[in-house]
């Protein structure tokens, strides 16, 4: 019951259902041993299932990479990011473009709402600013290299349109 409920709730974390899983794969066991169908039913399900994992770990990531906005923004932009870059997140936080940019550069990440951009901009430059392009007329200005970017955004599964302003 306890399982159920919590699959079925909207805010779920994984770690909410994960305690559940030993413990219906011990109940499972124990209804199919000893059955005389089970090791034809389980080789047949088994060999699917190991293609179906190789298909998607081999193939399908590779095309689906392509088409994710955080690595569509990392490719744009990482041309122009510095050790000594300053980078400001602005309504859209995500920690795995997190990881690229601090992978290059020495400073911190800014991640903030979009009414706090106009003070990113007081930065002195190299600084990248990436926010939602819907978003672009809160700016006071917009000078330097506009790259828009469009993807998948992974954590709320919509495509999104990204624009980064960069004054290298």
């Amino acid at each position: 019951v306890v399982f159920i409920v919590f699959s079925l709730v909207k805010t779920k974390l994984p770690h909410y259902t994960m305690p559940a899983f030993p413990l219906i794969a011990l109940w499972l066991a124990r209804q199919i041993a000893g059955e005389p169908w089970l090791p034809t039913w389980f080789n047949k399900r088994l060999a699917v299932m190991v293609a179906l994992v190789l298909v998607l770990a081999l193939g399908g990531f590779a095309f689906a990479r392509n088409h994710f906005l955080t690595f569509n923004l990392w490719n744009a932009t990482k041309q122009y990011v510095r050790p000594e870059t300053k980078i400001g997140c602005f309504g859209y936080v995500e920690p795995s473009l997190v990881w690229r940019y601090r992978a290059v550069a020495t400073n911190y990440v800014i991640l903030s709402s979009v009414d706090k951009v106009n003070d990113f901009l007081t930065n002195p430059p190299p600084f990248i600013i990436v926010l939602p392009s819907n978003r672009l007329t809160n700016l006071t200005e917009t000078n330097g290299i506009i790259v828009p970017v469009e993807g998948l955004d992974l954590v709320k599964f919509e495509k999104r349109k990204l624009t980064a302003i960069i004054r290298p």
